[in-house]
């Protein structure tokens, strides 16, 4: 009598489980375009990319205790061939990847420069941060994730690119890593205006620092700037420090993305995006108060920020555009300098990113 009951309870727990949406998986692909951002790191102190934050931005509303990672493919391409990322899951770290390239393709958009890598969870349960951590000098291009989703999909609307869909084959080589720049190319020669092309950054300097090359370290702390050279990097950690004068930090972007149009391409309008953060220290006490902005063609166009964060109960970080139309050369955009000064009020503030884009041209 005992056994009979025991079979019929699997039996009616089997058909539970198949009759309920609510307890069914589905092997989904989300597919996230970074936009040939550059990311720079040493190699004892690898640059991650948060992936749940990530999801949280692009997907509002996202349940993401519904998902388990399976798999993540990077498309991305190193300088020299010698940049890796690592796959972490909670307190698990995969095997390091070696990420492909070359000096001479490195600045290149078309899609056969880019590496593809698989990596595998090292994980089974999903529970805790999703990383990648990345090492080198880096062109990151598009993060694939591959999850098993016991929930619902975000709905069409809050989709990036409709970039949330079902896994329906496992060919990873069906990743279109080239959409992205082809759409641009696409849409310039038939004069319309192309999505948003980030331009990265060529050099960095300050006044007293001089200009050097992304990647070179400062040689000095007496404008005030702790880690000058990240401000090329993504995920900047370029930091003023108050008690200095106020210096200029800069960046020269580097154009070349540009380079295969016709040379009667001009470009239209620019955005140029800074985001700040303010310091933690005691003796930072102090709003952000800055200004920055971009000389072009003997021309310099600004814009003030400022953020108290004593004041400010949920803005902790400040997230400001500059938007400018004109009717400039690629020579022009190849001579910019995009900087930020800070005021002698200021406190300590962090700048976590300043970038200049492309949002249209003819």
């Amino acid at each position: 009598m005992i056994k009979k009951l025991h079979i019929h309870f699997l039996v009616i727990a089997l058909l539970l489980t198949i009759a309920s949406p609510s307890l069914a998986t589905n092997r989904e692909r989300i597919t996230m375009d970074f936009e040939d951002s550059h990311i720079y790191s040493r190699f004892n102190d690898p640059t991650p990319v948060f992936l749940k934050k990530e999801l949280r931005k692009r997907f509002p509303g996202v349940d993401l205790s519904h998902l388990d990672l399976r798999k993540a493919i990077v498309v991305a391409k190193s300088r020299r061939g010698h940049g890796t990322v690592k796959l972490k899951v909670g307190k698990n770290i995969s095997s390091k990847a070696q990420i492909g390239g070359s000096p001479q393709a490195f600045h290149s958009t078309a899609k056969h420069t880019f590496d593809r890598l698989k990596i595998d969870s090292p994980s089974y349960s999903s529970n805790g941060p999703w990383q990648l951590l990345f090492n080198g000098n880096i062109v990151l291009r598009q993060i694939v994730l591959i999850v098993d989703n016991k929930g619902s999909s975000p709905k069409r609307e809050h989709n990036n690119y409709y970039g949330w869909s079902p896994d329906y084959n496992s060919d990873d080589r069906q990743i279109d890593s080239g959409f992205y720049s082809e759409r641009i190319i696409e849409k310039l020669h038939r004069n319309d205006s192309p999505l948003p092309m980030v331009l990265p950054a060529k050099t960095w300097g300050t006044s007293i620092e001089g200009e050097k090359r992304c990647g070179q370290k400062s040689n000095n702390s007496r404008d005030g700037w702790d880690y000058p050279n990240t401000i090329c990097d993504s995920t900047s950690k370029a930091t003023y420090r108050r008690g200095y004068q106020p210096t200029q930090l800069y960046i020269q972007t580097d154009a070349r993305v540009i380079d295969q149009f016709s040379k009667t391409t001009t470009i239209r309008s620019l955005d140029i995006t800074v985001s700040a953060s303010p310091g933690n220290r005691r003796k930072s006490h102090g709003p952000v108060s800055a200004t920055f902005g971009i000389t072009i063609n003997g021309q310099t166009y600004s814009k003030a920020i400022y953020l108290d964060p004593l004041k400010a109960k949920h803005r902790k970080t400040l997230n400001t555009t500059l938007k400018l139309s004109g009717n400039w050369s690629k020579k022009d955009i190849h001579n910019s300098k995009v900087w930020i000064l800070p005021n002698w009020e200021s406190g300590d503030f962090t700048v976590t990113k300043i970038q200049s884009l492309v949002t249209s041209a003819r």
